[in-house]
């Protein structure tokens, strides 16, 4: 939990800025994920400080929560012991922002503490159960401290006044996780082995937005991505939004990645968004994605996931006045995940890449001043 220590230094930042720069606006919103047996809970608030005509500072603070019934599965696991598992993963960013001319400059430091998703979380558990009283040998089972920083930097350029405008970017992550454990066999004896505990990340993006005709804005954006221990992955998503008449606006996004040897992983999403008054907006949104998994060839133990597909329907109301210049939104609907059939080594975690029917829901406020 040092990195709240960044956090905290973070806020003493805030208070100070406040005195000395016009906040803009006030963000923020919380979620709730839930199923029968994992509720994911998370929230952030930000807010935009105008330091000059030209420059800007923002700030924003995360909290997650997540709660996951652990349950081993008896035949691939018989030793195994139920457990309620509880984490906590708290997170800031600060970015600023600088405009000169057709150029804007920008730098963003972000930082965490906690366990990023209930996947990590729940194998953790697996291996504190298997490995934490020892007696192989080898190295030992160390509660982890999940946790991580990084930097981006990047230009924006006008390319054409008013209209269109390209992005680039890169950027550096160090996380510290949870790492896996597994059995060596040495040929004359075996000792346990533990995985990657740091993962360093570089990423560059270029990203291309404008509009096309007075009706119609779209985004483009590329992405490479290398990990340690990993190869190099290469994303794609990009966005459309039409405005069909006065009342209806569409959004459509879409994604696709890849990284060797077998990886790849797409999505797309549908908005339609009514408006009813001056105020209030209804919505109806459906996203679909699905990935080919990262099954592993094991001769004991895999926490690769298999392949996933998973569907999201859920409708929205928002309420804007521009009186007071403040929005509210609230959505809520049904989300599925569906994996398939665990490979070898892998048996193990079947009750973690099991098919669960969630609900979802999220309310979401802004104010500008």
């Amino acid at each position: 939990m040092k990195n709240c220590i960044h956090i905290l230094g973070l806020a003493l930042l805030v208070a100070t800025v406040a005195d000395a720069a016009k906040l803009e606006y006030i963000d923020g919103s919380a979620e709730l994920l839930t199923s029968g047996d994992v509720d994911l809970y998370s929230s952030f608030l930000s807010a935009s400080f105008l330091l000059t005509e030209q420059s800007e500072l923002d700030v924003r603070i995360d909290f997650n929560n997540q709660d996951v019934e652990y349950r081993p599965h008896p035949l691939f696991d018989p030793f195994g012991s139920e457990n309620d598992l509880s984490d906590n993963l708290v997170g800031a960013t600060i970015s600023y922002s600088h405009e000169t001319g057709r150029h804007t400059l920008g730098a963003t430091a972000t930082t965490y503490s906690g366990f990023r998703n209930y996947s990590s979380l729940w194998i953790d558990e697996y291996y504190r159960q298997q490995y934490s009283s020892g007696g192989i040998p080898g190295v030992s089972y160390e509660d982890p401290e999940p946790n991580g920083y990084g930097l981006e930097f990047s230009e924006r350029f006008e390319l054409i006044p008013s209209t269109t405008y390209l992005t680039a970017s890169v950027g550096y992550l160090r996380d510290q996780v949870a790492p896996g454990y597994e059995i060596g066999d040495l040929g004359s004896s075996f000792e346990l082995i533990r995985g990657d505990t740091v993962l360093h990340s570089w990423t560059g993006s270029v990203e291309i937005e404008g509009v096309l005709n007075k009706r119609m804005r779209t985004r483009q954006t590329i992405r490479l991505t290398r990990t340690t221990s990993r190869e190099l992955r290469t994303g794609w998503n990009g966005a459309l939004n039409i405005a069909v008449s006065q009342n209806w606006i569409s959004r459509t996004s879409a994604s696709f990645a890849h990284e060797n040897p077998n990886f790849e992983a797409w999505s797309v999403s549908q908005t339609f968004e009514y408006s009813v008054s001056a105020k209030w907006s209804l919505g109806v949104t459906a996203r679909y994605y699905e990935d080919t998994g990262q099954i592993e060839s094991a001769n004991l133990v895999s926490s690769a996931a298999p392949a996933l597909d998973s569907q999201q329907f859920y409708l929205s109301l928002r309420r804007s006045n521009l009186e007071n210049n403040s929005s509210f939104s609230l959505s809520i609907g049904p989300y599925t995940t569906n994996y398939a059939p665990t490979g070898i080594g892998t048996e193990r975690f079947i009750n973690l890449y099991a098919d669960r029917d969630w609900w979802w829901g999220r309310i979401a406020i802004r104010h500008a001043f």
